[in-house]
């Protein structure tokens, strides 16, 4: 049986391969620097993008080390961070990757992965 958290975890782990997003989630229990559960990389039309992706069941926030970090990476760094509970807020991370994605001419994204037409 799967958890709440684990169900929007695979919700984002599927919209993030249909975008060919690539995604490295990081396992940390408990110990070095604090992470959030994605930290992804996205092509732009112009550069690669870097984001991340905390998820959490719907009634959860992230933690104060937590906070800590994401208030660091979009205050210092400008980074793009979600935090996502529920279905809307992955509908929100689908519109915005489909408004930053960037697919080369020539080249399609069926299954996450590029393949030449």
């Amino acid at each position: 049986m799967m958890t709440p958290e684990g169900k929007i975890k695979q919700e984002v782990q599927k919209l993030l391969n249909r975008y060919g997003v690539y995604a490295f989630r990081p396992v940390q229990m408990g110990y070095g620097m604090a992470a959030l559960d994605f930290h992804c990389v996205v092509r732009t039309q112009f550069l690669a993008m870097a984001f991340f992706i905390e998820t959490k069941k719907p009634d959860k926030s992230p933690t104060k080390r937590q906070d800590e970090l994401i208030d660091m990476l979009e205050e210092k760094y400008g980074a793009k961070v979600f935090v996502i509970r529920n279905m809307i807020d992955v509908s929100e991370l689908a519109k915005w990757l489909s408004k930053v994605r960037y697919e080369p001419p020539g080249k399609s994204r069926t299954d996450g992965s590029l393949e030449s037409e």
